[in-house]
């Protein structure tokens, strides 16, 4: 029997095989610890979500706080622009809500005055006016505007003697007549006395803008109702009748003969008045 070499382990007879041992290797894993860390990652993603959802919070408030605080001043602005307004009404020596002061001084003018030599007729006015905002009462203590004014004004009326040509002086010498056309009358100037006029009082509420042209604005229509009243009162008829007689006593004088007579005619009056700048 021939000697052979053992036979490796791994090839060898199945029953001559020793039986293998599993091998592994124990790791213990410390369950509390484990835990621990698990907890600590929760709090600090809990902590940081809080975190992130303040910051959101504070830039949505802030956001939406902006917005409110432009949106209410722009709706205060408005509200309170709505009353700076110039004022709506005038009275003329009657007072609406306004009382005027008993010792209020009106310079006396004289009514009607008629300048001959400038054939110019003069309507001269003196007028306690007051001016207020309209709005409603319980919003005057807040926001009104008020002002008592005594106005002195003048308005002239007369024949712009610089359009009559020779054409328009016509001597008959069979009936001895002598007739001068003139233009119609016309309104000259309108004014203020600024000399007489003056501020009595005025009054501006806690929240209220003082309105700058309040002053301005009362003296342009006083001196437009002035400038109306004149014409309803009369001022061109006036004018009118004053011309021909101051220019028929001046051409009476230069004619220098009883048996001539003077005849003063006017052409027709316009539709509408001619207002000149200082009127309208």
């Amino acid at each position: 029997m021939s000697n052979q070499p053992p036979l490796p382990p791994e090839i060898g007879n199945a029953a001559t095989r020793p039986s293998a041992k599993s091998e592994y290797i124990e790791i213990e894993i410390p369950v509390d610890d484990q835990s621990t860390i698990v907890g600590q990652q929760s709090n600090n993603s809990c902590l940081y979500g809080c975190g992130g959802m303040f910051g959101c919070m504070i830039i949505i408030v802030g956001l939406f706080g902006g917005v409110l605080y432009l949106g209410v001043n722009q709706v205060f602005a408005n509200f309170t622009n709505y009353f700076n307004l110039p004022p709506i009404y005038i009275d003329w020596g009657q007072p609406h809500e306004i009382e005027i002061p008993d010792n209020v001084y009106i310079p006396p003018v004289e009514r009607v005055q008629a300048l001959f030599e400038l054939t110019t007729t003069r309507y001269n006015y003196a007028e306690v006016t007051t001016s207020q905002r309209d709005m409603p009462a319980w919003l005057s203590a807040l926001y009104g505007d008020s002002l008592i004014m005594v106005v002195v004004g003048t308005i002239e009326a007369g024949i712009d003697v610089s359009q009559v040509t020779e054409e328009d002086i016509v001597y008959d010498e069979v009936n001895r007549t002598l007739t001068v056309t003139l233009p119609p009358p016309t309104l000259q100037s309108c004014f203020l006395d600024e000399s007489q006029s003056y501020v009595v009082r005025r009054e501006t509420a806690v929240f209220a803008d003082p309105l700058d042209n309040l002053e301005d604005e009362l003296r342009q229509r006083v001196l437009v109702y002035y400038r109306d009243t004149a014409l309803e009162e009369g001022i061109l008829q006036d004018a009118e009748t004053e011309a021909r007689a101051s220019l028929s006593e001046l051409l009476s004088v230069l004619v220098n003969d009883e048996t001539v007579t003077i005849n003063i005619v006017f052409e027709a009056q316009a539709t509408e008045p001619v207002y000149p700048a200082s009127c309208q």
